[in-house]
């Protein structure tokens, strides 16, 4: 059991934030914290499409009420919980924020293929030199 999970959330694929949330949540210890994230890119959002000419503050108002709704959903009183929008670059962003905020487990889902910037190179960057445990969740069949 984990004390501090951080999971990455695409917000705009609701169902796969749900899948990640309800791993993590089988995964925690009783009286431990979530986290979710989601990162914007210079290029858009790490876990958001990438929407020409909007602005940065739209785009983070949106995940943030994205991963707001999701928290919501699977989580409500289930655990102690919090929500971060963060900027960088996908896999050194969340590296960083899991040593920093010192997370037991990082929770990933794969999308290699899709327009998802979390692709296959970018978990296995993760995982070459990984600051805590990762558990990457295959995408659905």
């Amino acid at each position: 059991m984990f004390r501090r999970i951080l999971v990455a959330v695409d917000p705009t694929h609701a169902e796969e934030g749900g899948r990640a949330i309800t791993t993590a949540l089988a995964q925690l210890a009783e009286g431990g914290e979530i986290r979710l994230i989601t990162i914007i890119s210079g290029e858009g959002t790490a876990f958001f499409p990438y929407v020409p000419d909007q602005p940065i503050e739209e785009t983070e108002s949106q995940a943030h009420l994205s991963l707001e709704t999701l928290a919501q959903e699977y989580l409500s009183d289930q655990a102690h919980h919090d929500l971060r929008v963060l900027h960088g670059v996908t896999e050194h962003t969340l590296a960083d924020e899991a040593a920093a905020w010192e997370a037991d487990l990082l929770v990933l889902t794969s999308h290699a293929g899709s327009g998802w910037a979390l692709h296959r190179d970018t978990v296995q960057k993760i995982c070459g030199d990984p600051p805590c445990a990762v558990l990457v969740l295959p995408a659905p069949e």
